[in-house]
């Protein structure tokens, strides 16, 4: 990339489990109980993988190659879906062009266990740094002239709860991050799971929002996307210049309905013009069946750079 950048944004896959996943009965006497009926009672008619993979084929075919998840491919953080879900990202990308944040499913229980399913993911949260290592959040992908920095916002939460927390080590990593980048004159751009606006409310925000929300007041941002709400939303931060956009989509792989909001995934396309970074988005929404997705509004969102 010199001045053109062109990525996609999606999130939100819930891929289906198996019966396996399961085994033992014991690991079900959790919150993840309550999260596989509401699986088997609605869920499951509203998650459909083939769309997933219709949304995936859509992508490639438009020669986007740099891909961004913000998190939520399995549903109760169960072996079984880490393994499968580690087998859809070698098959949908490399370590090189997709950019992986998890979300609250993707660490409905915090143990041992499900720590170590994570990591078969590593490969793809560890952003530009090629070093073996455990993946440490904040996490920086350095592509051309944009940096695309990516916060853990998983966590498990109370029984009737999807909120999730950045904590302080990682906003004190964000605010560096955004301020090297900003002295670089890079086009910043966050993935977080979470949609970070205070007026969420932890229940299904981020504890910590308003921290979140200070920081980009004081450092600004060029972007900020987001899962979590399976519907697209445009909100924006105050920042030092003026707003940061705030952007979430629909889930990837959820049908229409009274419930849902059909697929969507998000076609950026980050350029300088003149004095201003240029970001443009083209939401991309299934029209059904074996149909492509079509473009579903334009916009443009300006800022200086410095």
């Amino acid at each position: 990339m010199s001045d053109t950048l062109d990525f996609a944004h999606f999130s939100d896959l819930h891929l289906p489990m198996r019966l396996a996943d399961h085994w033992p009965v014991g690991a079900m006497l959790t919150k993840r109980l309550f999260s596989m009926l509401s699986w088997q009672g609605s869920r499951r008619f509203i998650h459909d993988p083939a769309i997933t993979r219709h949304l995936v084929d859509d992508i490639h075919d438009k020669g986007i190659d740099l891909l961004a998840v913000t998190g939520d491919l399995i549903n109760l953080s169960l072996e079984g879906e880490y393994v499968r879900a580690a087998h859809w990202l070698a098959q949908t990308g490399s370590p090189h062009n997709l950019m992986l944040v998890p979300g609250n499913h993707d660490l409905l229980r915090d143990t041992p266990k499900t720590r170590a399913g994570l990591t078969l993911w590593n490969a793809y949260m560890r952003g530009s740094d090629p070093q073996e290592r455990p993946t440490q959040w904040p996490v920086l992908w350095r592509k051309g002239r944009a940096a695309f920095i990516g916060i853990s916002t998983a966590m498990q939460s109370p029984v009737g709860q999807c909120g999730g927390r950045i904590g302080p080590a990682q906003l004190a990593g964000l605010q560096t991050m955004l301020e090297d980048a900003a002295r670089q004159n890079l086009c910043r751009v966050v993935l977080i799971h979470h949609p970070p606006l205070p007026s969420l409310g932890p229940t299904r925000g981020l504890d910590d929002a308003d921290a979140f929300a200070a920081i980009i007041n004081a450092c600004g941002a060029e972007l900020i996307v987001h899962g979590h709400i399976h519907t697209t939303s445009m909100d924006s931060l105050a920042g030092p210049a003026g707003p940061v956009p705030v952007i979430g989509v629909a889930s990837a792989s959820a049908r229409p309905g009274r419930k849902s909001k059909p697929s969507q995934w998000h076609h950026y396309r980050i350029c300088r013009d003149g004095a201003l970074w240029r970001i443009e988005l083209r939401p991309m929404l299934w029209q059904g069946n074996d149909r492509p997705y079509a473009p579903n509004g334009h916009y443009i969102f300006e800022a200086p750079p410095r």
